[in-house]
């Protein structure tokens, strides 16, 4: 899991390189509380013809004390003038992959969850939608390296969406074993 985190910083540090160049249209943001610091890129999708939402990326690079803390690749669902920072809209996919640094007496975790709220149109009671939502974790101790590997690599998959500025789509959650 290790490796796989350092993987996905490099993507986050690479990406906040090109924003900062004015190489790339997103959002950089730079947070600093005491010995903890936060990087976050984010990117906005627009609707493409066959999935109807707008959406943003989130990708999250947390640090204590030069060492890191968790790395993060989110995708979320927003109205049409949504600003960087503010909150998301329930209806549509969400997505997340998360690692977290081995703490004091634990050793690599991760969380992966995807979900999706979709509120059928004109003919269906007002307030009547229908969901769907997965979650997985566990610790590196736990062993599931296959299934890890395949979760990484999705979340890869999604950072390069990310950067293409592409909103994702079912096929995009969880895949497939």
């Amino acid at each position: 899991m290790g490796r796989a985190a350092r993987g996905l910083v490099a993507i986050i540090r690479r990406d906040a390189r090109r924003l900062s160049g004015g190489r790339r249209t997103g959002a950089l943001v730079s947070a600093r509380s005491g010995r903890t610091r936060a990087l976050r890129v984010y990117y906005r999708s627009p609707p493409f013809s066959y999935l109807p939402w707008h959406g943003a990326y989130e990708l999250t690079l947390t640090s204590a004390s030069d060492r890191l803390g968790a790395v993060s690749v989110a995708y979320f669902p927003t109205p049409a003038g949504w600003t960087y920072g503010a909150p998301g809209q329930a209806e549509g996919p969400s997505y997340s992959f998360t690692i977290t640094a081995p703490g004091r007496r634990r050793g690599w975790s991760f969380t992966a969850m995807d979900s999706f709220l979709g509120c059928p149109g004109p003919s269906v009671p007002r307030g009547v939608c229908e969901g769907s939502s997965q979650a997985i974790g566990f610790d590196e101790a736990q062993g599931h390296a296959r299934e890890f590997s395949r979760l990484y690599r999705q979340a890869v998959v999604v950072a390069q969406k990310a950067e293409r500025h592409e909103p994702i789509s079912g096929e995009d959650l969880f895949p497939a074993r």
